[in-house]
């Protein structure tokens, strides 16, 4: 299996910043009752590991986060778009043995409560926060 370069990765990040903030602000308006539940699912494994200190959950969970962020927003194309990205997120962290970082769920914490709370401009904001702090090396 081919790992994701940093060259790659910082690629993929790119494109998800193009995608996600829109994304994530159609799922606060978009999501049911039953999408949200999921999306607390994954938001909760990803809590477990910073508490238990597991990387492999967190690195589930962040996956899991992702797409249950895509499939909220009801948009065919955009999941069918993101769904191959986030494969090689997840497989970059994985390779890189990524350590769990608690200030990043908080902001999934926070994403997921503006959704929850259908503020589609403040999960929008925050997704474009927390991708560009990645990209620009200071996020999680």
């Amino acid at each position: 299996m081919a790992t994701t370069s940093s060259e790659e990765l910082t690629e993929i990040l790119e494109v998800r910043l193009l995608l996600e903030p829109w994304v994530t602000a159609r799922a606060a308006t978009m999501h049911t009752a039953e999408e949200l539940a999921a999306l607390d699912g994954a938001v909760d494994l990803g809590w477990e590991g910073v508490r238990d200190n597991r990387p492999d959950l967190t690195i589930s969970a962040h996956h899991r986060f992702l797409q249950s962020i895509a499939r909220m927003s009801g948009h065919t194309t955009a999941v069918a778009a993101l769904t191959p990205l986030h494969h090689r997120t997840l497989l970059a962290f994985a390779a890189a043995r990524t350590r769990v970082r608690p200030e990043g769920w908080q902001i999934h914490q926070d994403v997921r409560d503006a959704i929850a709370a259908r503020d589609g401009a403040r999960a929008e904001a925050l997704t474009r926060d927390h991708l560009t702090s990645r990209l620009d090396g200071s996020g999680h």
